[in-house]
């Protein structure tokens, strides 16, 4: 049997600038009112794609977990975090934490240009970003079952955009 690996980037959020001049740290960067009201409707277009993301775990930072909550709630199950989706996270690190997940269908929520550069180099071997996930948008990878997930070895079996999703959400 395949794995599946849905790939999940965050809602909009508070804008950087603003919130530094708060003297907030960046970890703590929320969703914005608006992006946590389109992330819920994109979400529930996903789910009229996908009936069972699998294990649900996001990056800490606050607007990944946020989104994260949001998925839990659409689809009745918890979400867990891990440091393997912070955006200055290795790939290496984040295979070798892949590959330790029993379940075949996993989704990840996570940041930019993190996640668009960990796609390609799980489709192609490049690091950098050969695709651009929009905040909100989706992406499902597909890994064979004749081997342990690796670098080259995914295949991209299609990717969103939160338009889309939102439109399929409504």
């Amino acid at each position: 049997m395949a794995r599946h690996l849905l790939v999940v980037r965050h809602g909009i959020a508070e804008s950087r600038e603003s919130f530094a001049l708060l003297g907030r740290n960046d970890e703590h960067r929320p969703l914005t009112i608006d992006g946590r009201r389109r992330m819920k409707q994109g979400v529930a277009g996903l789910h009229t794609m996908v009936s069972d993301p699998g294990e649900l775990w996001s990056s800490s930072l606050t607007r990944a977990v946020q989104t994260a909550e949001l998925l839990a709630l659409e689809y009745d199950r918890p979400s867990h975090e891990t440091d393997v989706l912070r955006p200055e996270a290795r790939p290496e690190a984040w295979l070798d934490w892949f590959r330790g997940i029993r379940s075949d269908d996993v989704c990840i929520v996570g940041h930019d240009p993190h996640l668009s550069s960990l796609i390609t180099w799980l489709l192609a071997g490049e690091f950098r970003p050969a695709v651009e996930l929009k905040k909100g948008g989706v992406a499902m990878l597909e890994f064979s079952a004749d081997g342990p997930a690796a670098s080259r070895g995914a295949v991209l079996n299609w990717m969103v955009t939160p338009a889309q999703l939102r439109t399929l959400g409504s």
